[in-house]
């Protein structure tokens, strides 16, 4: 399992937890229907009644999304139904439309987010833009901006 979270003090405002499908743990809602190569799920998301709304798990898929871009392709998520409700475990459709997922044809309520078009998503709707990247510079050996 690897994931981000949001710390509100000493407690967490929200966590989102992924795993590869070999983590993926037995009964989940991610069970079924396997997941799509170089793609991890979301096995958990909790936030906090008091920091609810869009702004939280926005700013958890961020945070998520910046650090696997380059690693995985995708991230796919389990919707509620009536065989697993909207929990911690399966996340409504509303909140997972709301942070970019897309709906997959099968299984049925599967989501994906496809980190290859996370940048724009994030550039759009957050706001969000890459720091300059740290080039090495061969004369002094050290770090220096670049832009």
């Amino acid at each position: 399992l690897c994931g981000v979270g949001v710390r509100r003090g000493d407690d967490w405002a929200g966590v989102v937890l992924i795993a590869p499908e070999s983590g993926i743990p037995r009964g989940h809602p991610l069970g079924s229907g396997g997941l799509g190569k170089n793609t991890a799920g979301i096995v958990l998301v909790y936030i906090d009644s008091e920091a609810a709304g869009v702004p939280m798990g926005k700013k958890l898929c961020v945070g998520l999304c910046r650090r696997l871009r380059g690693g995985l392709a995708g991230i796919e998520a389990q919707a509620g139904s009536s065989e697993f409700p909207a929990s911690a475990l399966a996340p409504s459709v509303k909140w997972l439309e709301a942070m970019g997922f897309q709906r997959l044809r099968y299984p049925p309520r599967r989501y994906r987010l496809d980190l290859s078009a996370t940048a724009s998503w994030v550039q759009k709707l957050l706001r969000w833009y890459r720091r300059p990247a740290l080039k090495l510079s061969p004369q002094s050996g050290s770090a220096r901006r670049t832009g």
